[in-house]
């Protein structure tokens, strides 16, 4: 995998964001918290998937990511539902229910750092053809493709 310089996904909201190649799971990273919001219609969220903080209003999309700082270097990610933006997306899927942000070419990877202090904190993020693997540095993360979704 070749990697790319996260400083060309960075700057446009705030933290590190791009697309899968086909546009349906956007992501993005911070400091305090990160992960992905995956709108293919396998990842539709089922009405027992938990509604994510500070949604209030009818959730089809699945969300995936770390929710604090801690959790970011620390733990598996977890799912929950939203509308359309989670992680402070700077853009929501446009009508085809794609994203519109800077895509992750496949066979390439991402790595972003999650905190101020230590730079051995980051998340990992590989796109293949075969789908999208974000992973931290305590090996922690998921796996999506356009008919799952693996958290690990």
């Amino acid at each position: 995998m070749a990697d790319v310089d996260a400083n060309f996904y960075t700057g446009q909201a705030f933290g590190t964001h791009f697309v899968d190649q086909s546009g349906r799971v956007a992501c993005n990273f911070n400091p305090v918290m990160g992960g992905c919001v995956l709108t293919a219609p396998a990842h539709h969220a089922s009405s027992t998937m938990p509604v994510c903080a500070g949604s209030d209003t009818a959730m089809p999309y699945t969300a995936v990511g770390w929710r604090t700082a801690s959790e970011l270097q620390t733990q598996a990610p977890t799912t929950c539902r939203t509308l359309d933006k989670v992680f402070n997306m700077p853009l929501g899927p446009g009508p085809d229910g794609t994203f519109k942000d800077a895509e992750l070419p496949v066979n390439s990877r991402i790595t972003i750092r999650t905190s101020f202090d230590d730079p051995s904190a980051t998340i990992v993020c590989g796109s293949r053809a075969s789908g999208l693997r974000c992973s931290n540095s305590a090996g922690h993360g998921f796996f999506a493709d356009s008919v799952g979704l693996d958290v690990y």
